[in-house]
């Protein structure tokens, strides 16, 4: 589910979203889809960010979307959308609620924060790069 017009009221006036928008036609879509895939890197491996973020009514008992996270993600969402359209003008706010999303998702990445995300369904943990030992044969000649 794409962020909501209810999801950014509360960060952006909705003419200025508009104008942000409408520099060209699949911006706020792609400024979306690069705020969450910044959001998975960070959370998917320890929660379920697809529930997390789309909540599922279907699910007993239902599940419903998290609502700072989806805060979150219109923050990372219109810095990737100002970024966009106006490169050289961002503003210094956008700047700094950026810095404090990806904050955030560093916190609960690295469990230093519990934001009661679900968790992930599979009982595999994440794969993870092979593990290297790195040595040499002991010295012999000690000339």
């Amino acid at each position: 589910m794409p962020l909501l017009p209810a999801d950014y009221a509360p960060l952006i006036a909705a003419n200025v979203l508009a104008a942000l928008a409408a520099a060209s036609p699949d911006a706020l879509a792609q400024a979306e889809a690069t705020a969450r895939a910044e959001l998975a890197a960070y959370l998917a491996p320890r929660y379920d960010v697809a529930l997390a973020l789309d909540g599922e009514a279907t699910a007993t008992p239902p599940v419903q979307p998290h609502v700072l996270l989806r805060r979150v993600w219109a923050d990372l969402a219109l810095y990737h959308l100002y970024t966009h359209a106006m490169p050289d003008a961002l503003p210094a706010i956008r700047h700094t609620r950026y810095n404090d999303a990806l904050a955030w998702l560093q916190a609960a990445s690295t469990g230093v924060l519990n934001p009661q995300l679900p968790q992930r369904s599979t009982g595999e943990p994440p794969t993870l790069p092979p593990f290297y030992l790195y040595g040499s044969n002991p010295k012999i000649n000690h000339r």
